[in-house]
């Protein structure tokens, strides 16, 4: 049986880096484990969009953090995951494809917009929110979903470091996560 526990998501802020923003973000916890949703909106640049369609996969990062917000001390870190999904282009049966290097896990589209809907709209999972967070605890959950320069050809990656039009990052977003 799945039931809400009293967690809060509250002040979620976005700030848009480049072009890529999150647009909104649901936390739907249970005893079992916590979905955190996240829909983020961004085009891809055309020196991107060529690389795909020249058979250069891009691989895009997203990391969650839980962290305890701490006054005079940084910020403890309670939790934190990343993920890297990887975007490509097959020119033979000219679909797209998305895979989760660290599950294996693929999906295959029929056009762009379909495989970039699909990475815009994640969940992302989380522990059971009861055994990270105490009651009373002033607790920050922070995301971050960006384009991985590291992860392109040698070739490519200095021109794309000093390229804006390869700066595809949400900057990192933040909630305030309250127990009752």
């Amino acid at each position: 049986m799945k039931h809400l526990w009293p967690i809060v998501l509250l002040l979620f802020s976005g700030v848009q880096a480049g072009e890529l923003a999150i647009q909104d973000t649901e936390l739907e916890s249970s005893a079992e484990g916590s979905v955190f949703r996240v829909s983020s909106r961004f085009e891809l640049t055309e020196p991107v969009q060529s690389a795909l369609e020249n058979a250069i996969p891009v691989t895009f990062l997203w990391q969650l953090r839980i962290e305890d917000k701490r006054e005079f001390l940084p910020d403890e870190a309670l939790w934190s995951a990343d993920g890297r999904l990887q975007l490509s282009y097959r020119s033979l049966s000219r679909r797209y494809t998305v895979v989760d290097p660290d599950s294996g896990e693929e999906r295959t589209f029929s056009s762009l917009m379909r495989a970039l809907a699909y990475l815009q709209d994640l969940d992302l999972p989380l522990p059971p929110l009861t055994t990270v967070i105490d009651s009373g605890q002033d607790v920050r959950l922070r995301y971050r979903f960006r384009l991985d320069i590291g992860a392109l050809p040698p070739p490519l990656r200095l021109p794309a470091y000093l390229s804006d039009d390869w700066r595809l990052d949400s900057g990192w977003v933040e909630a305030r996560l309250e127990t009752e």
